[in-house]
């Protein structure tokens, strides 16, 4: 009785895994961001802000 139960929570663990990290790589994606208006140059993005007057907001990520 132990070894399917096992077995099933395991192959739970791999799906969900698997699930979240192609969600991630949809949503985060740099081609995605750069579609939706995101910068990757703060200089860019100090002129773009002087220049339309609204605030900057700056997101510090780790790329692997």
């Amino acid at each position: 009785m132990r070894s399917p139960v096992a077995a099933v929570l395991a192959l739970t663990v791999v799906v969900l895994a698997d699930v979240s990290a192609q969600a991630q790589g949809r949503r985060f994606g740099e081609q995605n961001a750069v579609r939706n208006g995101w910068l990757f140059s703060l200089d860019a993005g100090k002129q773009q802000a002087q220049k339309t007057g609204k605030p900057l907001m700056v997101v510090l990520r780790c790329v692997p």
